[in-house]
C-alpha cells in the first residue's frame, strides 16, 4: 500500500470562544476541515474525477418528488411565514444588501416555502382519536413496515433569484432516537430517502425552470457543532491587508470567507454546510455543469420572533473553472485521514501553531 502526502496545512489555531458558544476541540475542527475539503474537491471535478471524493457522486433522487416523498411516509404542509425573511428572521439588510425582495410567496413575494415531515401530526384513528407519532408507520417501497421517525425539513426556494434556503430540520437518524428512545436507529429502519439536499432538489425542481443556483443559506444556526467551528473560524482567519479581523460575529455584511481557506473548508464541513456541498456536487448534470461554492459570508442578525441574535450562512456559487481554476486541486484516494504534531506553543499554551499531513491510502 503506498502512502502519499497530499499537502501540508499549518494553521494557527486559537481555541478559545467568546461568550455565549463552546469552541470546537481540535478533533472536531480537522475532521470538519477535512469533510470539507472532499465536499469542496467533489463539487470541482466532474462526475468521473469526483467519485473518488463523495459517493454516490449521482444522487439516486430526481425530479419533484411528490411520489417518491409519500412513498417514503412523508407529509407537505404550509410554512409560507417561514420565508418571510424581513418580519420573521430580521435579515432585512442582508436583503436589502443584495437587492432581493425578503417577502414570502404569501405576501406576494418570491420566496415559497416547503415543509416536509416524516409522519403525519395530524393523523387521526378511525374512531377520530389523535394517532400519535410514536405509534404510526408505513409501508416502504419493497413492502417493509416501517415506524415513522418525526424528521422534518423546511426549506425555502427563490426561483427568480436562484437561491435556496435551509431554514429548520431534524435528521432522521436524531428524531427516532427521540421518538423511539433508541440510542441507535438501525440504517434499515430509516427513510432511505432523508438527506436535506435531497429534499431541497425536489423543491427546487418545483419552482425553477430557467434560474442558475447562486447561493444557498442556512437561516438562524442552531446546530452546536456548526456553531463551535465558526467560534474557532472566526478566531483565526486572516483578515484582508489592511483590515482587522473581527471582533466576533458581525451584522451584515459579515464576514467573508473565501474558499480556499482553512476556515472555509471547515465550515463547509459542518452540520449546516454539507447539505449545500451535496446539493451541489450530487446534481451536476442537472445543474448544467460543474457548481462551486466560491466563498461563504457568516453574519448576525437580530430575530424578531425570538427577540435574540441569530447567526446565518451564505454559501455563494459560481461555474466551476476546474481545468484553469484553483492550484489546490490534487488527486486523493476515497480513503483518507491525517496526521499532526504541535510545532509551536505559546507561553500560556493556549495559542499554538499545528502541522497537518493529509495522507490518502
Amino acid at each position: 500500500m503506498r502512502v502519499i502526502t497530499i499537502i501540508i496545512l499549518r494553521v494557527l489555531t486559537i481555541l478559545q470562544g467568546v461568550v455565549g458558544h463552546q469552541p470546537a476541540t481540535e478533533e472536531e475542527w480537522w475532521y470538519s476541515v477535512c469533510r470539507g475539503e472532499r465536499l469542496d474537491q467533489a463539487m470541482l471535478w466532474p462526475s468521473t474525477q469526483a467519485d473518488a471524493y463523495l459517493q454516490p457522486i449521482n444522487s439516486p433522487w430526481d425530479g419533484n418528488m411528490y411520489r417518491e416523498l409519500a412513498q417514503w411516509g412523508y407529509t407537505e404542509s404550509e410554512r409560507s411565514q417561514m420565508c418571510d425573511f424581513d418580519a420573521f428572521w430580521g435579515l432585512d439588510k442582508a436583503f436589502e444588501g443584495i437587492r432581493m425582495d425578503p417577502r414570502s410567496t404569501q405576501r406576494q413575494g418570491p420566496n415559497k416555502c416547503f415543509h416536509v415531515g416524516h409522519g403525519d401530526p395530524h393523523k387521526t384513528r378511525p374512531d377520530g382519536s389523535h394517532w400519535q407519532l410514536s405509534e404510526q408507520t408505513y409501508v416502504a417501497p419493497g413492502g417493509r413496515v416501517n415506524r415513522v421517525t418525526g424528521a422534518f425539513s423546511t426549506i425555502g426556494v427563490n426561483p427568480i433569484s436562484g437561491m435556496v434556503f435551509f431554514i429548520s430540520r431534524k435528521s432522521a437518524f436524531e428524531a427516532a432516537k427521540a421518538l423511539w428512545g433508541q440510542n441507535s436507529p438501525h440504517e434499515d429502519e430509516l427513510p432511505a430517502l432523508r438527506a436535506t439536499s435531497d429534499f431541497a432538489w425536489a423543491f427546487w425542481n418545483r419552482e425553477v425552470r430557467f434560474s442558475t443556483i447562486t447561493a444557498i443559506w442556512s437561516i438562524c444556526v442552531t446546530n452546536q457543532i456548526t456553531l463551535s467551528i465558526l467560534e474557532v473560524a472566526m478566531k483565526t482567519y486572516l483578515p484582508p491587508p489592511g483590515q482587522q479581523r473581527a471582533n466576533g460575529f458581525q451584522v451584515w455584511p459579515g464576514t467573508d470567507f473565501e474558499m480556499h481557506t482553512i476556515e472555509a473548508q471547515a465550515i463547509l464541513g459542518t452540520p449546516n454546510g454539507i447539505g449545500a456541498g451535496f446539493f451541489l456536487a450530487q446534481h451536476k448534470h442537472q445543474l448544467g455543469g460543474n457548481k462551486m461554492i466560491y466563498k461563504i459570508t457568516v453574519f448576525k442578525a437580530f430575530q424578531p420572533v425570538t427577540e435574540d441574535d441569530s447567526i446565518n450562512l451564505i454559501f455563494w456559487v459560481k461555474d466551476s473553472g476546474f481545468i484553469n481554476g484553483r492550484a489546490d486541486v490534487g488527486v486523493v484516494g476515497k480513503n483518507i485521514f491525517e496526521k499532526s504534531k504541535v510545532v509551536k506553543r505559546s507561553a500560556d499554551g493556549r495559542n499554538f501553531v499545528r502541522e497537518h499531513t493529509i495522507i490518502g491510502v
